[in-house]
């Protein structure tokens, strides 16, 4: 097996983070996906996170995986994306317009209890929490050492610098992001407990931190002064989170930020609630061989720019096109009603994720550009993630007052009153997408 080691404590080409020096003799694996090939997506109604633009040997892993913990595969993906964005961190970032965006993603798994959440997160994440317990032990002897030479010979305190911050306080949070030169991946099991500490210790309240955090998502240059603290300014922040929730929580937890565009940057990736038929699979030596490797080729990405084909560029237009007309037609419907209005936001913020998810592909492919065919899956991912969204703001406003029909609500009737109504002819019909049809006909 592959062994992970730190060494030294300069920057390295994930900026801001430890340089890691990779012991491994393994050969790299091979693409077996071929970009700009005849790869295209499966006819589904993505129910599950799709996979098809991934490289063989990661969809392998997803499923080899899932099947080890008995776990829906789209955790598995979710967590692929959010520790290969982690890995990467700043050192690619992707160039679509004016816009730059670093592969910064917040997932949210939603589950009920003991539907195995957690478990393939970690096992996902074990290259990198390797990482940094390497660097946490160079650290600890670094620090030894320094304390035990004469305070007047002393240099600078060593600092211990971490890819990954688990429970942590929210100021704490972005004095760190700082200190990685802002990059670095919120790993939480609960997202009860991630939300729950933010105000607790800063004198702005949780507003502050929102607030903070907003403008990181959108890797807007941030800076920060206290009276306590040491001032900093993070310039394009990368901030991944990836936490855990049950169904029952997401109203509690995320109500209070519907209409402050907080709730909007969060993707939700909603777990069936069947019982797993229990066979005891053991995951293969291989792939965790294979994965960590994915992860040391990641973390040696040469800086630079991701840049979109012609072709990729086309469909991204498109893409955003199609999104901008579904809001456009809740917008002229404009019933007031809460679910519609946010619906509306989820779409405008669909760029961010689908310039990000393709970075991730890209990478992951071994690409140097954003290809036409990493694009048509990252299209496909945002789909299926925008569905993801609107399902969570359905738990949120279970029980609430909608007031007038919705949009929603008309489909619902027009598939009554014509029950053998095509979908796709219904969506041609009234200007919005199929797969929001079928998403409203499903949770009817």
């Amino acid at each position: 097996m592959a062994t992970n080691k730190a060494s030294g404590s300069t920057p390295g080409n994930a900026i801001g983070m430890p340089r890691i020096l990779i012991n491994s003799q393994l050969e790299p694996t091979e693409n077996k996906w071929k970009p700009g090939g005849d790869a295209k997506a499966p006819a589904d109604d993505l129910k599950e996170f799709p996979t098809w633009g991934l490289p063989d040997d990661v969809q392998r892993i997803i499923k080899e995986v899932a099947d080890g913990y008995q776990c829906d595969p789209s955790i598995v993906t979710a967590a692929i994306f959010s520790a290969a964005g982690t890995a990467l961190g700043k050192s690619v970032v992707g160039i679509s317009d004016n816009y730059r965006n670093y592969p910064a993603l917040w997932f949210v798994i939603v589950g009920i209890a003991s539907r195995g959440k957690s478990a393939p997160v970690e096992w996902v994440y074990k290259p990198l929490m390797d990482y940094d317990l390497a660097g946490y032990k160079q650290y600890k002897a670094e620090r030894m050492q320094w304390e035990s030479q004469p305070r007047e010979l002393r240099c600078d305190a060593p600092r211990l610098r971490t890819r990954i911050a688990g429970n942590i306080t929210d100021e704490k949070l972005l004095y760190k992001l700082a200190d990685n030169n802002g990059a670095l991946c919120w790993k939480h099991d609960e997202f009860a407990t991630l939300l729950g500490g933010m105000g607790k210790y800063s004198s702005g309240g949780a507003a502050m931190i929102v607030g903070s955090l907003l403008s990181i998502f959108s890797g807007a240059r941030f800076s920060k002064e206290s009276v306590s603290g040491e001032p900093f300014m993070i310039d394009e922040p990368a901030l991944n989170i990836i936490s855990t929730t049950q169904p029952a929580e997401l109203k509690r937890l995320m109500k209070p930020y519907l209409q402050n565009g907080f709730f909007e940057r969060f993707l939700f990736v909603n777990v069936g609630g069947s019982v797993p038929e229990y066979k005891p699979v053991i995951i293969p030596d291989e792939t965790r061989r294979t994965w960590n490797e994915y992860i040391d080729q990641l973390l040696r990405n040469d800086v630079g720019e991701l840049r979109e084909h012609a072709a990729a560029y086309d469909m991204h237009v498109a893409a955003m096109n199609r999104w901008r007309d579904e809001e456009r037609i809740m917008m002229e419907i404009d019933s007031g009603d809460l679910f519609e209005d946010v619906s509306c936001s989820l779409l405008e913020k669909a760029n961010y994720h689908l310039c990000r998810l393709s970075i991730i592909a890209a990478r992951l492919n071994g690409e140097s550009i954003i290809t036409a065919p990493v694009m048509q899956y990252s299209v496909d991912c945002v789909d299926y993630l925008l569905n993801g969204q609107k399902a969570a703001l359905l738990k949120i406003l279970h029980g609430d007052k909608r007031g007038e029909p919705t949009l929603a609500d008309t489909i619902r009737q027009l598939q009554r009153l014509k029950p053998d109504l095509n979908q796709s002819a219904l969506a041609r019909a009234i200007g919005t997408s199929q797969q929001y049809i079928g998403k409203v006909l499903r949770e009817k």
